[in-house]
């Protein structure tokens, strides 16, 4: 069938294409040699070697860098979901609705998947700022309360973040 002005065939596909020659496989090269390592550029940096292979603390810091961006994706998605959930009312509004300490109740449930809905009992917490200026207003000694403070103190430990960032290459 001849092809029409709109270049397609009576049943709306286009002309079988002729075939191109084949084309001859491009000719080989010879491996480049490693290049040296880059020197800075004033950026006080120092410069990074370029690597041919990557030894097991590279493939490590790699697997760390993989599994914080599949956290950061992972933690997006379960928020996405839990709103998405909650407009389709396949689970409570536990902000607007708090439910009460102890409750264990399934509150979705299909033929493959159930959703259970458990709270747990709240993790006691002192203001210690407005402890300390309450225990100074109804008379103890600021001298008191500072030795007590100190003695009764704990300490958690400190947050370790680590932070990962691709470099070029």
């Amino acid at each position: 069938m001849p092809a029409r002005a709109n270049g397609l065939n009576g049943h709306g596909h286009a002309p079988p294409r002729k075939a191109a020659p084949p084309k001859e496989p491009p000719p080989k090269r010879k491996p480049a040699a490693a290049k040296p390592a880059a020197k800075p550029k004033g950026s006080g940096k120092p410069a990074r070697p370029a690597q041919a292979h990557l030894d097991d603390a590279g493939l490590a810091a790699r697997r760390i860098y993989a599994a914080q961006l599949a956290r950061r994706t992972a933690e997006s998605e379960w928020l996405l979901a839990l709103s998405a959930g909650v407009g389709a009312g396949v689970i409570p509004d536990t902000a607007a609705t708090p439910e009460p300490v102890g409750t264990n109740r399934v509150v979705y449930a299909d033929a493959s998947l159930q959703i259970t809905l458990q709270v747990a009992a709240p993790i006691a917490g002192l203001n210690v700022p407005g402890f300390v200026a309450d225990l100074v207003r109804a008379g103890v000694a600021q001298k008191l309360v500072d030795r007590l403070a100190v003695k009764h103190g704990t300490e958690t430990r400190p947050a370790h973040k680590l932070v990962c960032t691709p470099l070029g290459s």
